[in-house]
């Protein structure tokens, strides 16, 4: 468990991306999340990248990212090849992009 004083930066750095494949598309979104996974996992800073199938909303996906802290995350952002992920990633899912949600754990 991280102590209470321990500042943002210093906690891992939990993310929620989910996104709803276009009819026809769900095979194209999860071979590129399958591609990009391989090289966010092999990414200093990145502890948990994990794709999921959500069962209630059929086709829809869901990444859970953990990355050290809240400057390995920048990192990932920053880098190139998340860019050129997304650039791929918006003509194949509803809205052109993935929605990110940023959560802090609750209960360790």
């Amino acid at each position: 468990m991280i102590p209470a004083d321990q500042s943002s930066a210093r906690r891992p750095t939990h993310v929620l991306a989910r996104m709803e494949p276009l009819a026809g598309h769900e095979d194209q979104v999860e071979m590129l999340l399958r591609e990009y996974a391989v090289h966010v996992r092999s990414s200093p800073g990145t502890l948990e990248f994990r794709v999921f199938r959500e069962r209630r909303e059929e086709g829809s996906l869901v990444v859970l990212e953990t990355y050290r802290d809240d400057e390995a995350f920048a990192q990932h952002l920053a880098d190139e090849s998340g860019r050129a992920f997304n650039a791929e990633l918006a003509s194949h899912v509803s809205g052109g992009e993935s929605a990110v949600t940023l959560l802090d754990v609750v209960d360790a």
